[in-house]
């Protein structure tokens, strides 16, 4: 099992993400930080792809209609510093 842990140079909050619960699209906002990297998690720490477009100034939208529903992390990476977060995916 692979665990995130944070240290120094990562922050908990100041991402947002909504819809959250979401259904087939989720969007995270970094305010005034521009995006440079997302990574997904499964609930047991297993990187997983998910197709994103950067098309906001400061977010990105992703596409979560593949998924199962249940809990997912996502790691953010912007001007050196990881932010991380997490959603929850329902179904219709």
């Amino acid at each position: 099992m692979n665990l995130i842990f944070c240290n120094l140079n990562c922050s908990l909050d100041k991402v947002n993400v909504f819809p959250n619960p979401c259904i087939s699209t989720v969007t995270f906002l970094l305010p005034n930080n521009p995006i440079q990297r997302i990574k997904f998690f499964t609930l047991e720490g297993r990187n997983i792809t998910i197709p994103s477009t950067n098309n906001l100034e400061f977010g990105i939208n992703s596409d979560v209609s593949s998924l199962s529903a249940g809990v997912y992390f996502v790691e953010i990476y912007s001007n050196s510093r990881n932010y991380y977060q997490s959603f929850l995916k329902v179904t219709p």
